[in-house]
């Protein structure tokens, strides 16, 4: 049996330093040499990667042989967690670096940068390391894919390939959707769902585009499938159309009983709706694809204290038109989901979306 961790971050353009210690960045900064090498190197300040502590934790403890780290939105420049920190930390680990992907543009957190002086793209990063013991029966290394449409700006996923010891391969997938944050402005504001459902339709051509050209053209044939990030559904306004009403019976119901929770996110949850109507490729989430029964993970208040969800800590909009959504995802396909849950530790708290962790087993 093998079985994969995943964890998934939209970090909202924060950079992550390259250590847990504010020694060792210092130092960092301070050798002059290193800027002869590159006028880069070490140049940012970036926040102390302390949600390691938690995620090194789960590792040790359910030794993984694959484990993989998609973030959304992440910086470059500046941003080491992928390229310095995690390299160093899963070796000592007993890990090794299989293959890292990339996809970066500009978005909203990068026109911001430019009105600070601090220019900068951002966008996707994907890290799968394997176990030193795990070996595949054979050598055969795929390239890694980018999807990139055209239909849509700043936005796409890549995918890591992996061969597995039956010699299927498994395709590991990290995406940001499009969205299109008027559309809520105006279903509430005319109360009109269906002006919300004709916007999903975009993500969902987003979905089985991506999926098709990943999974099912990709030279590879993956067998099975994860696949993560921040998909950008939402949940409807099912309460007098309000954010606020809908959040704080949603986050009541979770606090008294799942099974209700998981009846209202199968009945309002976008993702849940689509899929239920076959209009996307047919993926299962959570365990027994019973979904994410944890609190929503989006859109939270930044700087809010670190794992609290509290109706307190969502920003609701000033039309109270953003419902608190399951917008971080894993989806799978022929695996056993083992565990799902909400990711929110440390100076997670910085960005305006929580994590999303899995653990799994072919």
């Amino acid at each position: 049996m093998t079985t994969i961790l995943a964890y998934s971050w939209n970090s909202q353009s924060n950079r992550v330093a390259e250590s847990l210690s504010p020694e060792v960045i210092e130092e960092h900064r301070d050798v002059p040499y290193l800027s002869l090498i590159s006028p880069r190197a070490w140049r940012y300040q970036g926040v102390l990667p302390d949600f390691w502590t938690p995620l090194e934790a789960k590792i040790k403890k359910d030794q993984p042989k694959i484990v993989s780290v998609g973030f959304q939105e992440d910086v470059r420049p500046g941003s080491y967690f992928h390229s310095h920190f995690l390299p160093e930390q899963m070796t000592a680990l007993g890990y090794r670096l299989y293959d890292r992907a990339t996809l970066m543009g500009v978005g909203q957190t990068t026109v911001t940068g430019l009105t600070q002086a601090d220019p900068f793209v951002r966008g996707l990063r994907l890290s799968v390391y394997l176990h030193t013991d795990f070996r595949s029966r054979r050598a055969v290394d795929w390239e890694s894919r980018t999807y990139s449409p055209s239909f849509v700006r700043n936005k796409g996923a890549v995918a890591i390939y992996v061969t597995l010891p039956d010699n299927e391969v498994l395709a590991v997938i990290n995406a940001h959707f499009p969205f299109d944050a008027k559309s809520l402005n105006e279903t509430v504001l005319k109360r009109d769902l269906m002006i919300r459902h004709n916007a999903v339709l975009i993500q969902d051509r987003f979905f089985n585009e991506a999926y098709r050209y990943l999974v099912l053209e990709a030279p590879s044939k993956p067998k099975y499938v994860l696949f993560m990030g921040d998909l950008n559904y939402r949940i409807d306004p099912f309460i007098d159309w309000s954010a606020r009403e809908t959040g704080k019976l949603l986050l009541e119901t979770l606090a008294g009983s799942k099974e209700k929770y998981q009846e209202l996110i199968d009945q309002h949850d976008e993702l849940r709706q689509q899929m239920k109507k076959e209009n996307l490729y047919p993926l299962l989430e959570g365990i027994d694809d019973k979904g994410p029964i944890f609190a929503p993970t989006c859109k939270m208040v930044q700087n809010r204290p670190p794992g609290r969800f509290l109706l307190q800590d969502y920003s609701l909009g000033k039309m109270d038109q953003r419902v608190p959504s399951h917008c971080d995802r894993i989806l799978y396909k022929e695996m056993t989901c083992l565990e799902y849950d909400r990711f929110d530790h440390g100076v997670m708290s910085r960005s305006d979306h929580a994590g999303v962790i899995g653990l799994y087993q072919i």
